[in-house]
């Protein structure tokens, strides 16, 4: 009887979905105050059905001190605003199928020519949006209507990274991505 070699199984599929809602409101009063606040509700299929959605938001606001009245008329300074804002945003950065365990059928054991899988990612159903968080507070002047100076101090965090992380031995060499990384920086 001849001896037929296993057949390799082969096959992909790729799927992925998005879906965005936002909404903003401004105000402004007497071209003296303004404030501003936003939000966005975002899903995407590349995280795990219980960390699919992220709300993110931001809020703003201003005073134009050059419209009050303490300095309407002043000949030297013709711009004075103050501002500031804080807010969130979200990146569902990485491949698709974060969430899925995949196997690889790549490995042949001894001299015998036999199909065997491994897994080559291991899934994780808890891994949802990477979150910036931003502040920034600034000042703008301009002075003599020839000079505009701008000033800004600003904090951004980063929070919940996605990382590959190495598994402990006991789980083989695998390794699964993760929500660890964090940054920030000032300036």
């Amino acid at each position: 009887m001849p001896s037929t070699p296993p057949a390799t199984p082969i096959g992909s599929y790729n799927e992925r979905a998005t879906f965005s809602v936002f909404g903003q409101a401004d105000y402004n009063y007497d071209q003296k105050y303004f404030a501003a606040a936003s939000v966005r509700s975002d899903a995407t299929t590349n995280f795990g059905r219980d960390k699919r959605y992220g709300t993110f938001y931001s809020v703003s606001g201003g005073w134009l001190l050059s419209n009050e009245a303490f300095l309407k008329g002043n000949g030297t300074i013709n711009n004075l605003k103050l501002r500031a804002v804080y807010g969130t945003s979200g990146r569902d950065l990485g491949d698709g199928y974060l969430n899925t365990t995949f196997y690889s059928d790549s490995r042949r054991y001894g001299s015998v020519d036999n199909l065997g899988s491994t897994i080559s990612q291991l899934e994780n159903p808890a891994i949802s949006w990477e979150t910036m968080y931003s502040t920034n507070v600034g000042i703008d002047l301009g002075v003599w209507n020839r000079i505009d100076l701008t000033a800004d101090f600003y904090r951004k965090r980063s929070a919940g990274l996605l990382q590959n992380v190495n598994l402990t031995s006991a789980q083989g060499s695998l390794s699964q991505y993760q929500n660890i990384g964090r940054s920030s920086t000032v300036g």
